[in-house]
Order: C-alpha cells, then sequence, then structure tokens
C-alpha cells in the first residue's frame, strides 16, 4: 500500500509540474522621453509564475517614416540577443531572445539594464507616437501589454501582437536569415588610458573647467559647461550640450545632434548622427580582507599589497602604497592626506574597493619626484554610491567606478583619467591626463605582456644576432613629442651585451605631464619556443626550449610567449584550441593571440635556424575538436553532414589589443564553425577584435559562419595580408565569406587568391562572397578572384562606402545574384587598374569606378581599357592540375597570343606578379595577376623567389596555399616539401 501511494505521489508530482504556472508581466519606459530623434525603450520581464524561467522570445514594435531606415544602438542588454527584423513596408520589429534565469517572482533585468536606442542615421526627429509598443511618453515603469512575449514552445505568455501582423496573436515568421536583421555585438572593452573622462550614463563638465589631453566620452549625453576649455576630442553615443563660450580643441564626434549657445567653438571636424558603438567599463570583483587599517593624525605608516577590510587616514596622516595589488571593503582619506605611490615603472599599484572610495578635501594622491608612471597607479571601486574627490584634490592616478557617479570637486587638480557610470567635473578643476602610446611596435615584432597603455614595463627575447632594434611607438595623444633613448624614434637603437634597456618618453608639449614607457630587450640564441604535435615528450616533461622538449599544444606556447616575449616556432601537425572563453561551453575554445606574438609556421621540427623547410601545407590550426571532420562528403557541407561540424569551435584564432604586433605565418587555419549567439556567429577562422595584425603565407579555408566573416572577421584592421589562400569558406547570412572588413582602417592586400567563398544571403544589403569592405582605404594587388559566389551583391567584392584601389588583378568566373558578379561599389569608389574582369555575371556595378588599362568584359569608360577575350590557358581548373596556385599549370595564365600582354600601365605596377616573376620596368607590363612566360622554353625555372642569395621554385616554398580538394584530407606527412596527401 505505502509503493503503491509512493507512485501516485510521484505522478502527482509529475502532473502538477507539467502544469507549472507559466505567467508574466512586462513594464516598460522611454529613457528618452525628452529627446525627440530617439527612442529609447527600457524594458522589464516580471516572472508572475511558479516556474524558474529560462528562456524567453519578446517584441518591441514600432514603425518608421516611409523610406527610411532605422539604426540600432545596444547600450547594456545582458544575458539576452537582440536584432531589429523589418516586417513589411514601415512596420519594423526589435527581437530580443533571453538566455538565462529569472525566478519565481524576479524582475529581469536590473535597473540599469536592457536599454536600446532607436534612432534614424541623420538623427531626424522620430516620432513614437507611430509605435505599437510605445510606452507611452513617461520616465515611469508601466505595463504594456503592446510587447509580447513568448517561450521556448512558443506559447504566448503575455501581451497582444499589433493587428497587422496578419498573425492572429501568434508570432510572425522570422525574415529570412540576413533580410535586414542586424546581428546586435557585445559593447566594447572600454580603451583605458585614451579618455581623460568617461561617463556611461553622462558626462557634466561645470564652468571654467580645464581638461588636457585625451578624449571626452560617454555613451550616451555630454555637457561642457560656460567658459570650459577642452583640449581634447568629445566622443558620444548621444547628444552633446556646449553652454555658453565653451572651446573644444579638437573634433567632435557624436551619433546624436549638437546644440550650443553663444560663442562656443570647436577647432576640428564636427560629425553628428555617426555609428556609435558603446563601451563597457571594466568590471573587477573585489574579496577584502578583515584586517582594519586606521592611520591617526599626522601619523605616517607604509601598506604592503594584500586583502584588508577597512582604510582610513586621518587628517594629515602620510600613507605609502607599494607596487602590486590591493583589496579593501573601504577606502577613506580625511581632509589633508598624503598618499604616497612608490612607483618604479615596473609593477603597478592596483587598488580595488568592494563599498567606498571616498577623498576628502586637500588630499594629495602622489608619485616620488621624476617617476613619470601617474596611470600605474589604479583605484577601481564597485560602489554604487557616488564617489567623492574633494575641494583643492592633487590627484595622480586613474579612478573607475563602473556603478556610481564620479563627483570631482572644485579648484582639484587630476593628472590621470576619470572613469565612472556618470561623471560630474565641479567649476574651476583641472584635469591633465598623461599622454599614452596607441601601439608598442618594434622589428622583432614580440615583446610580453600583451600591450596596454597603461602598463609601462615590457620585456623581449630576441635573436642574438640582432645588433639594432628599431622601436617603433604610436602616441595616442596629439602635441607630444615622443623619444626613444632621448633620439627620435626612427634612429635604431645599438644593441650591446645581451640586456639592454631602451626609454620610451611621452612628453606634454604644454608641460601638463608626462609617462615613461621601458622596454627591456635581451639577445638570445634561446629567443624561440618550440611547438610539435609529434614531441617525443611524454605530457608534462615539455618546456618548448628545443625541438626535442617541444611543447605538443600550441596554448602553451601562447601562454610562455606572453611572459617571456619570444617567437613560436610550430612545427607541421594538427593543433586544436583548448582554451575556453566560457568554462562551460567547450566551443567558446579558441587561440588566443594577444600584441607582441609572432608564430611561424611550417616546421618539419629539425631547423636550426628560423628558415622553415616543412610545408605550411601540413601546419593546421584547426577547430575540428572532436577529429571528425574528415566525415565531410563535399563542401559546403550538405544538411546530413552538419551533424559533423556541430561540435566545431565558433573561433579557431582569436586576436585582440589594439596594436600592429602580431604577425602569423606559414600556417593554415580551418575548421571554424561560428553558429553561436552574438558574437559567436561571426569570425569563424579568425576573429579579430581590435588589433592590425599582420598574416604572411597562410591558408583561410572551409570556416563556417550563421553570418559575416567566416574566413576573418575583422574588426581592428589588418595591416597587411600577403600570398594567402582563402578558400571556401561560407557564411550563411549578411557579407564577406572569405573576408569581412570594418574597421574602416588601411589594409594592403597583395599576391593572395580568394577561391569559392559563398554568401548566402539573398538580402539586397548583403554580399560579398569573397570581401566586404566597410569604410577601410583598402589595396589589393596581385590577386586573384574565382569562383566566389554572392546570393545578395558582389560576387568577389561589395564595396560599401569604401576607397578601394585595384592593381594587377584578376577576376573571373565569380557570380552574384543581385548587381555585381565582379565588383559591386554602395556609396563608394573604385580606382581599377591592369585588372581583368571577366564572366563574373555583371562585372562592375553601381556608383564611381575609375577603370584604366583593363580588360573588362563589354567594355567600360577609361584610358587604355579593352574587351576582347582575354585568352586564359585554362578557365576549367584555375588552380591548375596540381591543385597549386603559383605554379606553372595556373589555368589563368595568360596564353602567347592574349591582348592582355604588353597592354598595362607600367607605372604603378607591381614590381613582381602574383608568382614572384619580375615585371618589366619598362613597357611591356601585362593586364591581370599573371606576367606572361613562355612555358615551351627548356632548361629553365621561371617561377620562385630568392631568399639569402638562393634561389627556390616555387614549388619548394609554397607561394601560395592551396589543397586542391580539402572537404577530402584525412592525414598529413611530415615530408620535406611535402604537400597534403589526400585519401
Amino acid at each position: 500500500m505505502r509503493k503503491h501511494c509512493t507512485i501516485l505521489v510521484l505522478i502527482m508530482a509529475i502532473i502538477l509540474q507539467s502544469f507549472a504556472d507559466r505567467s508574466v508581466q512586462v513594464f516598460s519606459r522611454d529613457e528618452g522621453f525628452a529627446e525627440g530623434n530617439i527612442s529609447k525603450p527600457r524594458i522589464y520581464i516580471k516572472n508572475t509564475g511558479d516556474d524558474t524561467l529560462t528562456f524567453l522570445r519578446y517584441y518591441y514594435y514600432f514603425t518608421t517614416e516611409e523610406s527610411k531606415q532605422p539604426v540600432f544602438d545596444d547600450y547594456y542588454s545582458p544575458d539576452v540577443n537582440i536584432a531589429i527584423e523589418h516586417l513589411h513596408d514601415s512596420l519594423y520589429r526589435v527581437k530580443y531572445e533571453f538566455d538565462g534565469n529569472i525566478f519565481p517572482g524576479a524582475m529581469y533585468p536590473s535597473e540599469v539594464e536592457n536599454v536600446i536606442g532607436l534612432h534614424y542615421p541623420n538623427w531626424s526627429p522620430w516620432n513614437k507616437e507611430n509605435d505599437y509598443s510605445k510606452s507611452f511618453g513617461t520616465y515611469i515603469n508601466i505595463l504594456n501589454e503592446n510587447i509580447p512575449v513568448y517561450d521556448e514552445n512558443e506559447t504566448l505568455l503575455f501581451g497582444i501582437e499589433p493587428p497587422d501582423t496578419g498573425n492572429g496573436g501568434t508570432p510572425p515568421p522570422p525574415p529570412p536569415p540576413g533580410n535586414d536583421t542586424l546581428v546586435v555585438l557585445p559593447a566594447s572593452t572600454f580603451p583605458m588610458g585614451y579618455y581623460a573622462v568617461y561617463g556611461v550614463e553622462s558626462v557634466n563638465i561645470a564652468d571654467s573647467v580645464t581638461i588636457k589631453n585625451g578624449k571626452i566620452g560617454s555613451n550616451t549625453y555630454i555637457e561642457v559647461g560656460c567658459d570650459a576649455l577642452l583640449q581634447g576630442d568629445i566622443v558620444a553615443g548621444g547628444n552633446l550640450f556646449l553652454r555658453e563660450r565653451a572651446s573644444v580643441k579638437g573634433s567632435v564626434q557624436i551619433a546624436g545632434i549638437v546644440s550650443r549657445q553663444n560663442g562656443t567653438s570647436v577647432s576640428g571636424s564636427e560629425t553628428d548622427s555617426m555609428h556609435y558603438e558603446p563601451v563597457q567599463l571594466p568590471v573587477v570583483s573585489v574579496t577584502p580582507g578583515v584586517v582594519n587599517k586606521i592611520i591617526p593624525v599626522n601619523q605616517s605608516e607604509t601598506i604592503y599589497p594584500g586583502a584588508y577590510d577597512t582604510l582610513i587616514a586621518y587628517a594629515g596622516a602620510t600613507v605609502t602604497l607599494r607596487p602590486g595589488t590591493y583589496s579593501f571593503s573601504r577606502f577613506m582619506l580625511e581632509p589633508d592626506v598624503h598618499l604616497v605611490a612608490e612607483l618604479n615603472g615596473g609593477t603597478p599599484i592596483i587598488v580595488n574597493i568592494q563599498n567606498m572610495f571616498r577623498i576628502a578635501d586637500r588630499c594629495t594622491v602622489d608619485l616620488p619626484i621624476g617617476k613619470e608612471y601617474p596611470l600605474s597607479l589604479q583605484f577601481y571601486t564597485a560602489q554604487t554610491e557616488q564617489v567623492f574627490i574633494g575641494n583643492k584634490v592633487v590627484f595622480k592616478g586613474v579612478v573607475c567606478a563602473p556603478e556610481a557617479e564620479i563627483s570631482v570637486n572644485s579648484r582639484t587638480k587630476v593628472f590621470g583619467g576619470v572613469y565612472g557610470k556618470k561623471v560630474l567635473i565641479q567649476p574651476n578643476v583641472t584635469l591633465c591626463k598623461p599622454p599614452v602610446l596607441a601601439d608598442l611596435y618594434h622589428s622583432e615584432i614580440t615583446f610580453a605582456p600583451s600591450f596596454d597603455p597603461l602598463n609601462t614595463f615590457y620585456t623581449s627575447i630576441i635573436s642574438q644576432d640582432a645588433a639594432t632594434l628599431n622601436v617603433l611607438p604610436t602616441a595616442e595623444d596629439t602635441g607630444i613629442t615622443v623619444t626613444v633613448n632621448g633620439n627620435n624614434p626612427a634612429i635604431p637603437v645599438t644593441l650591446s651585451g645581451s640586456s639592454t634597456d631602451i626609454t620610451i618618453l611621452l612628453t606634454d608639449t604644454d608641460g601638463c605631464s608626462s609617462t615613461r614607457y621601458l622596454l627591456r630587450v635581451q639577445r638570445s640564441p634561446n629567443y624561440m619556443i618550440y611547438v610539435n604535435d609529434d614531441s617525443p615528450c611524454t605530457p608534462g616533461t615539455e618546456d618548448g626550449e628545443t625541438w626535442a622538449t617541444a611543447w605538443k599544444d600550441l596554448q602553451d606556447a601562447l601562454d610562455n610567449a606572453a611572459i617571456t616575449g619570444r617567437e613560436i616556432w610550430v612545427a607541421e601537425g594538427m593543433y586544436n584550441p583548448t582554451k575556453r572563453i566560457e568554462s562551460t561551453d567547450v566551443r567558446s575554445a579558441t587561440f588566443l593571440i594577444n600584441p607582441g606574438i609572432e608564430i611561424k609556421g611550417g616546421f618539419n621540427g629539425t631547423e636550426p635556424d628560423g628558415v622553415p623547410v616543412g610545408s605550411p601545407y601540413n601546419t593546421l590550426i584547426s577547430g575540428d575538436i572532436s577529429g571528425n571532420d574528415g566525415s565531410i562528403g563535399v563542401w559546403p557541407p550538405t544538411i546530413s553532414d552538419g551533424i559533423y561540424l556541430s561540435d566545431n569551435v565558433y573561433h579557431v584564432v582569436t586576436t585582440n589589443g589594439n596594436s600592429k604586433s602580431i604577425h602569423l605565418y606559414r600556417l593554415v587555419i580551418q575548421g571554424g564553425v561560428a553558429n553561436g549567439k552574438g558574437y559567436n556567429k561571426i569570425g569563424a577562422g579568425i576573429f579579430n577584435k581590435n588589433s592590425s595584425p599582420a598574416i604572411e603565407y597562410c591558408g583561410i579555408r572551409q570556416n563556417y559562419s550563421d553570418s559575416s566573416g567566416a574566413g576573418i572577421y575583422d574588426e581592428g584592421g589588418f595591416v597587411s595580408i600577403v600570398s594567402c589562400l582563402f578558400k571556401n569558406n561560407v557564411s550563411l547570412s549578411d557579407n564577406g565569406a572569405g573576408l569581412y572588413n570594418k574597421s574602416r582602417k588601411p589594409i594592403k592586400i597583395d599576391g593572395s587568391v580568394f577561391d569559392g567563398n559563398t554568401t548566402k544571403d539573398s538580402s539586397s544589403l548583403s554580399g560579398g562572397g569573397a570581401i566586404y569592405i566597410s569604410g577601410a582605404l583598402t589595396e589589393i594587388v596581385n590577386s586573384v578572384f574565382t569562383l566566389n559566389i554572392a546570393k545578395g551583391k558582389g560576387g568577389a567584392i561589395f564595396n560599401n562606402g569604401s576607397i578601394l584601389k585595384l592593381v594587377n588583378c584578376t577576376f573571373y568566373n565569380n557570380s552574384a545574384t543581385k548587381g555585381a558578379g565582379g565588383i559591386n561599389n554602395q556609396l563608394a569608389q573604385s580606382t581599377i587598374v591592369n585588372t581583368i574582369l571577366w564572366n563574373n555575371n555583371g562585372e562592375i556595378s553601381d556608383t564611381i569606378s575609375n577603370v584604366n588599362y583593363s580588360c573588362i568584359r563589354g567594355g567600360y569608360p577609361g584610358n587604355g581599357n579593352i574587351s576582347s577575350l582575354p585568352e586564359f590557358t585554362s578557365t576549367i581548373n584555375p588552380e591548375g592540375a596540381d591543385g597549386k596556385y603559383g605554379t606553372n599549370d595556373d589555368g589563368l595564365r595568360l596564353t602567347g597570343n592574349s591582348p592582355c600582354l604588353d597592354n598595362a600601365l607600367t607605372s604603378g605596377a607591381p614590381p613582381v606578379d602574383i608568382t614572384g616573376i619580375i615585371r618589366p620596368s619598362g613597357s611591356g607590363v601585362e593586364i591581370g595577376a599573371y606576367e606572361y612566360v613562355d612555358l615551351n622554353r627548356t632548361n629553365k625555372t621561371f617561377l620562385g623567389r630568392m631568399r639569402d642569395g638562393v634561389f627556390y621554385e616555387t614549388a619548394d616554398i609554397d607561394r601560395i596555399l592551396q589543397l586542391s580538394n580539402p572537404a577530402k584530407i584525412c592525414k598529413y606527412s611530415k615530408s620535406r616539401y611535402h604537400r597534403v596527401i589526400r585519401a
């Protein structure tokens, strides 16, 4: 009987569980109530049922004026993916997908989260009265039934759909992938040291304030008081208000509009209605100790790094801090306290505070005389109450309060930076941000730790054969004098002995402040870190010091290089990411490469010097962490083959760090599958967040993404891409399957091949099967584009608002469903010289193209253009029978009868062609990527290059990476100059 009762109870519990009440309420308000050119809906979901909610989809509906497209800004929306969807005509909706936990009775999100901005690109008036889900024009949270909410089963939990969707209370079907859908990216990491002042929600600068050097920024609103003088740029995600006689000695770049009173001035350019990506201040977890530090009146004490409860220094006390990290619950200085930070240019002083940071009147926070490291003193506080910095304070350092307002009171002098949720600078304050480097780069590339403008000490280990070093520092601030060991940075530094200290000094020309960086360069025969997946060492015994003790895991070498500042040599083999970005998600593993890292592949594992004799074909950096991609039958994969990709990493390589000092050489990067959410749906091969790396002799192939940039997604701006192959990368939606570039920085692509890359988004706003560029000054020379496909526009290149220059390139058999299959220009300009565009389902379309000395099917206006058949050697197989570009049998070489021979413009032509053949210096240069070679001549090797006085045939140096059937690779060989073995 008891057994039966127990079963009955269990059955009843299951029944009750299955009928658990799921219900929610939605509240909203308009944070932009007082702003006529933007709508800022803030939405709250309250769980009114008795079931924990783990997934919700809800919609905010709005309409636009006819023919206007909305712009979307995500200010802060954790645990939710957001996109705009265009339904029909002028009806849009914002789709929110929440993935987390909302417990019964709880409300999501917190008071400061889940706010977006909707406006037009030119910030013209936004009529909120037409918005179905509007918040009725109020700052107060109200119940809003016009925001429908669904659970994971598409069950409507709350709200009413607008009648004109025609769906009778069910969610409208989602638009096709990429159809006017914007991918929401998380807020950018805050660039510490580049700003003098940053207030996430607002910056209010009072009358007669002076700010020297550095930017003044906010995600939203900035106000500058009467007679204030700002010697730096202003950037904001909202509006700017300049009061009477306010003067800005810099530029203004804002997403909103500028309002001003009489007598204001801006010396630089003014740009409003611009796109702005909000930034997020760093959040530090603080665990204080239990020991109090109480310094009595007029007493002195030195406090060493560690965890403490409360520090209180009473009037007239002197407190000394040593380099290292501190944690406090409270840190309070009473009036007239003197705090000394004993910085020496090495380890910074970092003070983390949990509950209260306060500096009273007339305190001084200072460094010893002659120590030029003010930004190495850093205070981070997690408090939510106001941070108070009193009157007549002298403060050297950085203070950051992401959850609180910072008030800097009258007649205070700050030499550093002030960053908070809100920032209030009171009258007659002077704030001087010390100058910092935007980038530290030297001719041997490597250094450690990763570049950070607030870090002033670096170490680099280089070859003992190096006699000089070119140090190339770039100052972030204008009006700064930069010296290297007291000299012009253009003068090389002579290296002597085993170690040389190099001083980089940045000085403000008006005497505001200075900053000193130190680079310690060590010359050593052991300047490299060895990696070999066939290392004879057992796990745990490797040290990377020799080939015999090489690391098996590339990640171990990266970790070591981040500490030592040495370059990495990688032998042929297969290397998979192991370091996870999210500890619970194995697919978040990536090779995270920070500034100061150089990786050289293609070694066979025996070389005594830095010249690899193995093959880059076999140095595989792969996202196939389960090792099952070899089961894929064809590429792009079929639906049934998708099972083999579902466990690949989102990003094989991630480059980050705002620097040019990353170099990847002779590697194949493959097998990334970016089909997650947010950033995990872009950049499957390489996701370049904000660095400017260079890659050379690399293959970017067979990567797959739900959104843009399957091969490379470039936010930071690659410096150069040389002799690389982009092959068979696939983006399901949006743009740029091979390369997606939105950095707005100059980039040069030289001697590279883009073959078989595909974007499958049919939207008229999407395209660029091989390349999508937006706003970047792009030069492409000696490169080949073939068999690239865009379901939208621009089978080879979609040029959106950029200046594009093409010299001696060949475009053949690229296609697009909409627009040109070759080059599609949208609000952009292209200059095309010495280039072949043939059989591309439309060669060039839209806006302005200046074309000269080129071979264009159908002809094109310009000087020296021809429209005759270019006479390729074999269009059936562009890579040739050997499966390698850059060899004698390349199909897009020219025959001896080609009209492209000797018809190109010599001036400005590259000195060699895509294979390394020298082009004539006088007349007789060919149109296209290849110079003509008579292959019938005997006893002569034409293809190759000189290295250290020795001529190497192209077949031996793998000039351009090419794998003829990448879907069939099952294993690799490790013999010298050997290609990948195909099953």
